[in-house]
């Protein structure tokens, strides 16, 4: 994105999503460089033709898309995140990718072709869990239920559509694996973050601004189990 905006004289960088009225369509200068990048990029034919792709391939693109979103920094005096095994990478461009800035808008939409790529190929859910999304969702999901402010007024300044879609995200994956067999339990087993939250009435956790989508996705998750469902004890 920022590339292309340098390429346009008429357009500065200011790294800040705004509106620029002059061009009466009310969108901003990331949000036109978007539109132009759907139009030359098929997302919808990569999600369609990972169908067709050998796990290494599709390994690298969803690997691609997690270090290109980027991650929120947890408390100091919370545990570590657990971070995305660089050494072992199936491609040393993902470890390049985790550098470049991007808008919160498009790492929502990151988020949005993670969870995508992953519900196309549910037959390798348990491969694409084991190996990458695993990692990602326990540190984004930690960062964000383990972020605490003062009151519900200084959330609206920290939230962004990223987490909302990787919440979401999460949600839809979980309510897809529980029809998955035993790779459920360890997908569910992600939502013990929660457990993990700890409120005052001074401190409160990030995921209220979330309440809603979590109470919706739990409900959802929950509806979807059945007497095929691989769910054990550690899952309920």
């Amino acid at each position: 994105e920022d590339l292309v905006l340098i390429q346009q004289r008429e357009t500065p960088v200011t790294g800040l999503e705004r509106v620029d009225d002059s061009n009466g369509r009310g969108s901003s200068p990331r949000a036109r460089v978007r539109k132009r990048l759907s139009k030359n990029c098929d997302y919808a034919g990569i999600i369609s033709d990972s169908r067709f792709m050998d796990d290494n391939n599709i390994g690298k693109i969803v690997e691609a898309l997690i270090a290109l979103v980027p991650s929120e920094s947890a408390p100091v005096a919370l545990p570590a995140r657990r971070p995305l095994d660089r050494e072992n990478s199936y491609s040393e461009f993902s470890g390049r990718l985790s550098h470049l800035p991007i808008s919160p808008a498009s790492a929502a939409f990151a988020e949005i072709l993670i969870v995508e790529l992953a519900l196309r190929n549910r037959d390798r859910l348990s491969f694409l869990w084991q190996n990458y999304l695993q990692a990602h969702y326990e540190s984004r999901l930690r960062a964000i239920f383990l972020t605490y402010t003062e009151d519900d007024r200084s959330q609206l300044k920290i939230i962004n559509g990223s987490m909302e879609k990787c919440i979401s995200g999460m949600l839809r994956i979980s309510c897809c694996g529980v029809q998955r067999g035993e790779i459920c339990n360890d997908i569910l087993q992600t939502w013990s973050l929660l457990n993990e939250v700890e409120e005052t009435e001074t401190k409160r956790s990030l995921a209220n601004a979330f309440d809603r989508h979590l109470s919706e996705g739990l409900w959802r998750i929950t509806r979807s189990i059945d007497g095929g469902s691989g769910l054990a004890e550690d899952g309920w």
